[in-house]
């Protein structure tokens, strides 16, 4: 958060008016940044990029991921929007076992 512009949104960089970065260099960008991120497991997440919109697809081992992987595409400079559908996959072996693995009070 930068104190000095006032608010409490963070501040984010802003070209000239009439520039647009393309959706080439956000896609590379954001790819950097998720391959970097040494915790994430990216084998099943799909990246697109249109008109400056992110739009995550595929699956995550867990929710912690799914929202991170978010986190760092929104910081990317040049992302207008973004559109989360990563879900997270639950254990083969949890299917059809309702209550396998939860507690109960």
């Amino acid at each position: 958060m930068d104190l000095y512009r006032g608010g409490t949104e963070p501040w984010r960089p802003v070209g000239p008016r009439n520039y647009r970065r393309s959706d080439e260099r956000i896609l590379e960008d954001l790819c950097e940044q998720l391959t970097r991120s040494g915790r994430l497991d990216l084998n099943e997440v799909e990246v697109r990029v249109e008109q400056g919109v992110v739009t995550l697809e595929g699956s995550v081992p867990d929710r912690h991921q799914k929202y991170r992987i978010e986190d760092i595409a929104d910081e990317v400079f040049g992302v207008r929007d973004l559109v989360n559908h990563l879900h997270v996959a639950r254990p083969a072996a949890t299917e059809g076992h309702p209550g396998h693995g939860m507690r109960m009070y």
